[in-house]
């Protein structure tokens, strides 16, 4: 049984809908009746008892039910009381076949007023570059508090205000060439080479590099550019705008062995050296360099009938099958290999989402020769008003406000060792006075060398593949079920209720049997009786049994599927399913009855 009430209830609800679902172990639903109540109570526990106000809905239900009410009906109840009330909602099924009633109770939500958690950082890049879209998305989430939310992004420099943007890419890729749109700012006016690299469990999947040239219109624009939102769900029809920079296209050779996520740097080099880059991450479906397909051939048969298990796989393969019943696997735990299993370790090396700062050292170094490169020596030649005593206790640490392409490369986790000039941005003097703070900004940067340096990780790779399950299900057209207690006293009247379930779409009639035994009387007038049973549905029949042995004793109830007559007309079933049989035995300990006397 699955109860869901509704996730959120706050002053805007109008109305509040859930549902009730409830189905055998076997996967069939169950028919019969249901009963939803839903209460305001309190949201902690409180000393003082009153009538907590409560709605009632009946139905009927074949699998699930689905209920839905006015929220009129409690808002009169919780509307001055807001975060301090939550719903309550209790759900029980009688079962039309047995009479057998589950039940279940769940607790919450709390009732609120209309709040929205935005979230920000999670979805939105921390970079933004000028003149180029900067993307950010808002999720809403349940929240009790009215926080407000701040998002701070970095901007990124370059001293000839060349920028590169990947179109950002939200969907999961599928294996195949892919194309990747690539905005531009101040791009080389003649032909330029511009390198494509994918990184995915920690090494280099795909490297290659093409020459692209990027004309202007002759109305000296590019609004015939490709669209920023075409691909993305996030964006409404009306915002599918193209930047006023020219666009190119490149081709992405994506591969299953780049899954679960990869990372896509692409740059170009500048005539001055200056290099121009950007980072994306993306996640890549989950796939085999060597796939392999498993299939039942029918996915249905009756127990007994042969079924025809077919399998693919790459010429060369070693294939392994393993067939069990299922209740092995619900039974015996996490011991079943899936894809899922295989790829999870794998997100280990997916790209970092931060980048790291630079050391203290690594900073200093590239200060120091951005200062000296300025013209600047040494901190005498910035002009600040300094208190007399500052002397005291005088210091200054490098700091920059923007970042530059070394955070791409950064992000794909790739060092670099040679002449590339990756750095690029200004840098600040930060001075420090005792408890006093002096900060001084200088001008635009000009370009400067600086290699970046980090360290490389060892690849993964994933030579071997796992199909996904297949399977068969061995299909009964019905099956007999009925309950004993554990012990009975000799003598005594047991009532013993016996249920066919029909799994069939078309009605059967079957002819149910209580087996004869020497170990017990039956108070019926037969044994035998017929009952017309349409499709997925149960009907049950009472014996009355009377132990007349001690100790354990066999009860059997055996029902068999037969064409249909004149007391059953509704019959459609025919073929195999007609002569299957379906017995089930129970035990049950008979005792002495016990008697007291008492003096």
């Amino acid at each position: 049984m699955t109860l869901s009430p509704p996730k959120r209830v706050d002053d805007k609800t109008e109305a509040i809908k859930g549902e009730v679902c409830c189905k055998y172990t076997y996967g069939q639903p169950v028919k019969g009746k249901v009963m939803v109540e839903t209460c305001v109570t309190e949201l902690y526990q409180t000393y003082k008892t009153s009538t907590k106000p409560c709605v009632v809905i009946h139905g009927e239900m074949t699998g699930c039910f689905s209920y839905s009410f006015d929220v009129a009906i409690l808002r009169p109840h919780y509307q001055d009381r807001y975060n301090y009330l939550k719903i309550s909602t209790f759900a029980a099924v009688l079962e039309e076949a047995t009479g057998l009633i589950v039940n279940q109770t769940k607790e919450g939500p709390t009732i609120t007023t209309f709040t929205i958690q935005a979230d920000v950082s999670s979805y939105t890049r921390k970079f933004f570059k000028p003149q180029l879209p900067f993307e950010y998305r808002l999720t809403e989430a349940d929240s009790t508090t009215r926080n407000p939310v701040s998002f701070e992004a970095t901007q990124w420099f370059s001293p000839s205000d060349s920028y590169i943007e990947i179109q950002p890419i939200s969907r999961t890729i599928s294996p195949g060439l892919q194309p990747v749109v690539l905005y531009l700012t101040n791009p080389p006016k003649t032909a330029f080479r511009v390198i494509t690299q994918v990184m995915s469990r920690g090494r280099i999947m795909h490297h290659s590099q093409d020459k692209y040239r990027v004309m202007k219109p002759a109305d000296g624009t590019y609004k015939r550019s490709q669209p920023w939102c075409r691909n993305l769900k996030y964006c409404s029809s009306d915002k599918r705008f193209a930047p006023d920079v020219p666009s190119i296209k490149i081709e992405l050779n994506v591969s299953c062995s780049m899954a679960p996520e990869a990372t896509l740097l692409v740059y170009h080099i500048r005539p001055d050296g200056e290099v121009v880059a950007d980072t994306e991450s993306f996640k890549v479906e989950q796939c085999f360099t060597n796939p392999v397909k498993m299939a039942f051939t029918p996915s249905k048969e009756y127990p007994g009938y042969p079924t025809q298990l077919s399998l693919s796989a790459a010429p060369g393969s070693l294939c392994m099958v393993g067939v069990v019943d299922q209740s092995v696997y619900l039974l015996g735990g996490k011991n079943q290999i899936t894809p899922k299993q295989l790829f999870s370790p794998l997100e280990h090396y997916n790209a970092i989402k931060d980048a790291p700062a630079d050391s203290y050292t690594t900073l200093t170094r590239y200060c120091e020769a951005w200062f000296k490169k300025h013209g600047v020596v040494n901190s005498d030649e910035l002009k600040f008003n300094v208190p007399h005593y500052a002397y005291l206790n005088t210091r200054f640490t490098y700091l920059s406000d923007y970042v530059d392409s070394s955070v791409a490369f950064k992000l794909s986790s790739l060092h670099i060792f040679g002449l590339l000039e990756l750095r690029s941005r200004p840098c600040k003097k930060q001075f420090t006075y005792n408890m006093y703070r002096h900060r001084r900004s200088l001008g635009s940067a000009l370009n400067d060398w600086q290699s970046d340096q980090s360290e490389g990780s060892g690849g993964r790779s994933l030579d071997h593949c796992v199909s996904e399950s297949a399977s068969v299900t061995a299909f009964q057209p019905f099956f007999v079920s009925f309950t004993l207690p554990y012990a009975a006293v000799r003598g005594e009247y047991i009532p013993l209720t016996v249920t066919v379930f029909n799994y069939l779409t078309e009605c059967i009639e079957i002819e149910l049997r209580l087996n004869d035994s020497n170990e017990f009387d039956l108070l019926n007038p037969e044994r035998v009786t017929w009952m017309c049973i349409c499709g997925n549905e149960a009907k049950r029949h009472d014996f009355v049994i009377v132990p007349k042995n001690i100790g354990h004793i066999n009860v059997t109830a055996q029902a068999k599927s037969i064409p249909g007559d004149s007391q059953c007309p509704k019959v459609t079933a025919t073929g195999e399913a007609i002569g299957i049989k379906d017995a089930v035995v129970r035990q049950l300990l008979v005792e002495v009855r016990q008697y007291y006397t008492y003096r």
